[in-house]
C-alpha cells in the first residue's frame, strides 16, 4: 500500500517545498490486535508500548481451583515519538475517530430502519 503527501513549509513570505512522501508499507511486515498501551513521557520523546493481552484457557474443571491468576501482557510494538509530533498524531487519530463514529452511526440507523 503507497500513499503520497506533498509536504510544504512557509518560512517568512517564501513557499519551501520539501518532498514527496511514498509510504511503503511491506508485505511481510506484521499486524498486531493491542488491547493494552503504556505510555512513558521522556525528556524529548513519548515511549509508547502497545501489548497484547492474551487470555488464558481455563475448562471448567479447573475453575474450583483458580483463586488469582495474573494476566500477562506481550509487548508486540514499541514506538519512540517526538514530543513535538505528538499533538497532530492526536489530531489525526480524533478526526479519523469522529470519521469512524458517524459512519457507524449512520449505518446502524439505516439497519435499525431497515429492520422495522
Amino acid at each position: 500500500m503507497n500513499t503520497s503527501e506533498q509536504k510544504e513549509e512557509v518560512i517568512g513570505e517564501e513557499k519551501i517545498k520539501e518532498f514527496l512522501l511514498d509510504f511503503v508499507i511491506p508485505e511481510d511486515i506484521k499486524t498486531f490486535y493491542v488491547n493494552e498501551m503504556a505510555i512513558q513521557d521522556m525528556q524529548t520523546e513519548f515511549i509508547l508500548s502497545f501489548f497484547e493481552v492474551r487470555l488464558p484457557i481455563i475448562r471448567k474443571q479447573d475453575l474450583k481451583s483458580i483463586k488469582e491468576s495474573t494476566l500477562k501482557p506481550i509487548c508486540v510494538s514499541r514506538l519512540a515519538i517526538s514530543v513535538e509530533r505528538i499533538p497532530d498524531i492526536i489530531k489525526v487519530l480524533q478526526d479519523r475517530l469522529d470519521i469512524f463514529i458517524k459512519r457507524r452511526d449512520e449505518l446502524d440507523k439505516q439497519f435499525q430502519e431497515v429492520s422495522k
